[in-house]
This record gives C-alpha cells, structure tokens and sequence, in this order.
C-alpha cells in the first residue's frame, strides 16, 4: 500500500512537472514574441529617427536656399534702384544740357 501511495505521489508530482514545463514553455513563448515585437518597434522607431533627420536636413537646406533668394531678391532691388537712379541722372543732364544750350542760344541772340 504504500508503494500505491508513493506511486500516486510520483503520478502527481510528474502532472505538475509536466503543467510547469508547459508553463514555461508557454512563458518563453511569449517572451519570445515580446522580444520580436521589441525590435520590430525599434525599427520602427529608427526609420523615424531617420525620417525626422532627413526632414530637418530638407528644411534647413530650405531655409538656406530662401536666405540665398531673399538676399539674391535684396541685390535684384538694389541694382534696379540703382539703375533707375542712373535714368534719372541722365535725364536730368539732358534737362540742364538743354537749359545751357537754350541759355547760350538767347545770349547770342
């Protein structure tokens, strides 16, 4: 009898060896999965990182090349303020060419 107990005591214990083993196995399992799905978000969370700094290089590269408009803007408006003012020089010495030849014309007269 108490071999049979012994027995049932064997019987038992290698049910919940086998139910642990099955737990665990369940439990790496999942630890296996949290693990992909771990570096899968890393990935992910790279590419993003690269995504932003490619964002941040395109916009500062942008905002780069509207400095270098805005200045070549300022330039184009000073040569052409520059140039209207040597129009108007000219006219005005032609205005006083004028004058003199008219003045020198009446004194002869």
């Amino acid at each position: 009898q108490e071999i049979d107990i012994l027995r049932e005591k064997m019987e038992r214990n290698q049910g919940e060896s086998r139910r642990v083993q099955g737990d665990k196995e369940k439990l790496l399992y999942e630890l296996e999965k949290c693990n992909m799905v771990s570096s899968r978000l890393q990935n992910e969370k790279d590419d993003a990182c690269a995504d932003i700094d490619q964002s941040r290089d395109k916009y500062d590269k942008l905002q780069v090349k509207n400095q270098s408009h805005s200045s070549e803007r300022a330039l184009s408006s000073l040569e052409e303020a520059l140039n209207y003012r040597d129009k108007q020089m000219n006219q005005l010495r032609e205005q006083r060419d004028r004058a003199e030849k008219e003045n020198k014309e009446e004194k002869e007269l």
